[in-house]
């Protein structure tokens, strides 16, 4: 009985449009979209032409003595300069970012500070490497303030590490910063799994669809038909998900899952979330059916939205101010678990995404079970 009923959910996910779309072929047009926008650029930044960039030295200090020797020196991979100087006044400057002939200002004083009109693509890049160099340049600091004798060695140092500021993991592979937008992507893929679990949730309520009724009426045992309809919800999201992976690693070229194995461990378990999560709120809310697709699709974007879907900086802006976000946020644990397996040689902070993630599916799960079980008519 049960392979019977999975059978059949799994030809009615493959005859429904809706479901289809949003957990498949929408993050299959996002992923297009953004390899349009981004470009080469977003896969190695060795096709990009030199970005002008006006530098004002308005207090010198030996940080930014280096910085001006690093600047020049930072080269794309086909050894093209990754940005053109100019040093001049203030006024020259502001003049130049007003008629367009750089695309940013950094002012060097006490700190360096930089001063752009728009959000293009050279200006992101520019912001991405003045961000990394002033990490690495705290760091520098704290050396050379503990133990002055070796501030020259750290300077040597620090113009030496910014050569790779576009940029080395810590395990040696190459990674950028328009990779987490894909990251997202296949979290927020994951989370649209919530579609699946919603119908699930629906299709089992006798109250809520003709069909629901007659399937409480049979003999079959409801948690026969709970685990039937779950398990081909898992089926067919988590091959969805795969054919995404493969599209956007061997069709778009986005150099993402490298450690096959774990990546899709993640995958799944990010899919297993996603049906919970959708179950889940089918089983407690009270609305009709297009209320409840609302409040999956509106809860699935902002778990995508926190999670850099849209602002790569938005989840170190949360790690500073709310981190507990990060750590109940589905989306986030597993951007952050794709993350860690592309930047960290070993896998603790991996497993403890991983743990968290299995926490998160296991509550989903208990309660969306508890629930629907429970249920019981008067009357059908």
């Amino acid at each position: 009985m049960f392979f019977h009923q999975y059978k059949y959910r799994i030809k009615y996910f493959l005859k429904t449009p809706t479901i289809l779309f949003w957990a498949f072929f929408f993050p299959l047009i996002l992923g297009t979209l953004f390899r349009a926008a981004f470009g080469d650029a977003m896969l190695n930044l060795g096709v990009m032409d030199s970005i002008p960039v006006a530098v004002v030295i308005e207090k010198e200090l030996p940080q930014e003595h280096a910085l001006l020797s690093v600047l020049p020196s930072v080269t794309y991979k086909d050894e093209t300069p990754m940005f053109q100087v100019t040093k001049t006044t203030r006024e020259e400057a502001d003049q130049m970012l007003r008629e367009g002939t750089v695309n940013g200002i950094i002012v060097l004083s006490d700190t360096v500070e930089l001063f752009v009109s728009d959000s293009e693509l050279q200006t992101n890049i520019l912001k991405q490497f003045l961000d990394q160099y002033s990490r690495m340049s705290k760091a520098i600091e704290d050396i050379a303030r503990n133990n002055p004798q070796s501030l020259p060695k750290a300077i040597s140092l620090l113009q030496s590490d910014a050569q790779n500021i576009v940029k080395v993991s810590l395990n040696g592979k190459n990674t950028n910063g328009f990779i987490q937008y894909f990251y997202s992507l296949i979290a927020m893929a994951c989370m649209f799994g919530s579609y699946l679990g919603l119908s699930n949730s629906m299709d089992i309520q006798g109250n809520q669809k003709p069909v629901a009724a007659r399937r409480c009426i049979t003999p079959t045992n409801k948690l026969i038909l709970i685990l039937a309809d779950s398990s081909a919800a898992v089926t067919i999201h988590f091959l969805e998900l795969i054919v995404v992976w493969i599209y956007l690693r061997l069709v778009l070229g986005i150099p993402i899952g490298d450690q096959p194995l774990f990546f899709l461990l993640t995958v799944f378990i990010g899919s297993v979330i996603g049906i919970a999560y959708g179950q889940f709120v089918g089983s407690i809310s009270k609305g009709h059916e297009a209320l409840r697709f609302s409040i999956v699709t509106g809860i699935s974007l902002v778990f995508s939205f926190l999670s850099g879907l849209m602002v790569d900086t938005i989840k170190h802006v949360i790690e500073v101010n709310v981190p507990l976000l990060n750590r109940i946020n589905p989306a986030s644990l597993i951007t952050d678990a794709f993350y860690s397996l592309t930047v960290f040689s070993d896998y603790s902070r991996f497993t403890s995404d991983i743990v968290s993630l299995i926490v998160i599916a296991a509550i989903f799960i208990l309660a969306s079970f508890l629930i629907l079980r429970r249920e019981r008519y008067d009357s059908i």
